[in-house]
């Protein structure tokens, strides 16, 4: 259990974090093909009450105010979307960055892919998602930095959340603001779950990232320029 091992030492630190989230460059009205124009504010006023989220609040802190999927009365169906590695998606929420840019697109390449790898196979054109590319500035003085724990690095990258979900809890009681953990997907990269927003600085957009799927399991990457990159048989 984690909360029986004896972590490596916190320590202080300041430097800059990436994280990507689901945007669209080409911006539409979300409820666009519900209805007519005339019923989007009553429907954007049962999102916004339902979401839980303060939209007043700066974007950094909204990850943070993610509650209980079970309370949330216009979801019909109670899935849980927000469970990650170090989060059960109910209790608490985690900003997930990662300290190179590289280790940012190819984590987030992974769960797209593994999302919508039906809509894929069933295109008969490649199929494009956009992301939005955030560098941040983070200042801490409780890091702990989990890569030291070279004997637990299979189960720090493991699909199975169990283990990292009980040190994002040990985190959040104990008040430690992030950890360094290696990346899952990224060999040698480092990913950056934070648990507090006073640790988030400021953020701001650098690029926008579009990844098209073709069937073939290849993916383009487009940021500044264009990178071919093949599927790993092991992502299945």
């Amino acid at each position: 259990m984690a909360t029986t091992l004896e972590l490596p030492s916190a320590q202080s630190g300041s430097f800059e974090a990436y994280r990507n989230i689901y945007t669209s460059k080409v911006s539409q009205d979300l409820f666009d093909d519900l209805t007519d124009p005339s019923d989007f504010p009553i429907l954007q006023s049962w999102d916004n009450n339902t979401s839980q989220i303060q939209h007043g609040v700066a974007p950094t802190e909204r990850v943070f105010q993610y509650g209980n999927a079970a309370e949330t009365i216009c979801v019909f169906e109670k899935v849980n979307w927000r469970r990650g590695r170090f989060g059960d998606g109910i209790d608490y929420g985690v900003w997930y960055g990662a300290l190179e840019a590289e280790t940012s697109i190819l984590e987030a390449l992974y769960w797209v892919y593994k999302n919508s790898k039906e809509d894929i196979a069933n295109s008969t054109v490649p199929v494009v998602i956009d992301r939005r590319m955030f560098k941040a500035q983070i200042e801490t003085t409780k890091l702990v930095d989990l890569r030291k724990l070279t004997n637990e690095r299979s189960r720090l990258t493991d699909s199975d959340y169990i283990f990292c979900q009980e040190y994002g809890a040990y985190a959040v009681k104990n008040g430690i603001d992030l950890y360094f953990t290696p990346s899952a997907r990224n060999a040698g990269g480092t990913c950056v779950p934070i648990f507090t927003p006073k640790a988030i600085k400021s953020d701001k957009i650098i690029y926008y990232i579009h990844f098209t799927f073709a069937r073939n399991g290849e993916v383009q990457i487009t940021t500044d320029e264009d990178r071919m990159f093949k599927l790993p048989d092991s992502w299945g």
